[in-house]
């Protein structure tokens, strides 16, 4: 048994992104779908970033080399007309990017992460953070693109009180 996110699954059973090079893998089976992994995208709440487009030219969080949060987070950027080169990439966990991001060492984080995630709750409770929305047409485009996307709202008050919805996407993790 696996655990994997649905997008990562889907790429390994089509053999497609990373694992274009070792082609599909027909044998790979989903017992199910477990909650959804929701895209976060996270600045200081005092940094002026209000939106992912202005997270151009700025240090972000994308998650570790290799890892299928980065890839999901390389696709949202995409999305927002937004390519590697574009941003200074960092390759932190979501622990780590936190304590960056509160260190004012990096601007931002694109990370995949169950809800309520209590690391992003604690640290919320600690510095001033906002929760950006995806635009309109980049969540469509993502949907559209991949069986494995889905259009999400992380509810009001998630993770603060009196905090608005917030339109994102989800992957499912799967039990493989």
């Amino acid at each position: 048994l696996g655990l994997s996110q649905g997008d990562a699954a889907l790429d390994a059973y089509r053999g497609d992104g990373e694992f274009a090079g070792v082609g599909p893998d027909p044998r790979l089976r989903a017992i199910g779908s477990l909650y959804p992994e929701v895209v976060h995208v996270i600045a200081r709440a005092d940094s002026g970033i209000e939106s992912l487009a202005e997270m151009r030219g700025r240090r972000v969080a994308i998650g570790p080399a290799a890892s299928a949060a980065r890839r999901t987070a390389m696709n949202v950027l995409a999305a927002h007309g937004l390519a590697a080169h574009d941003i200074e990439l960092r390759d932190l966990a979501l622990g780590a990017a936190l304590v960056a991001l509160r260190a004012r060492e990096i601007d931002g984080i694109v990370t995949v992460i169950g809800i309520p995630a209590d690391s992003i709750r604690v640290a919320l409770s600690v510095v001033p953070l906002r929760l950006l929305a995806l635009e309109a047409s980049a969540v469509e485009s993502l949907a559209a693109g991949n069986p494995a996307y889905d259009p999400f709202i992380l509810p009001a008050g998630t993770y603060t009180e009196g905090a608005p919805e917030i339109s994102t996407i989800a992957t499912p993790a799967i039990l493989l």
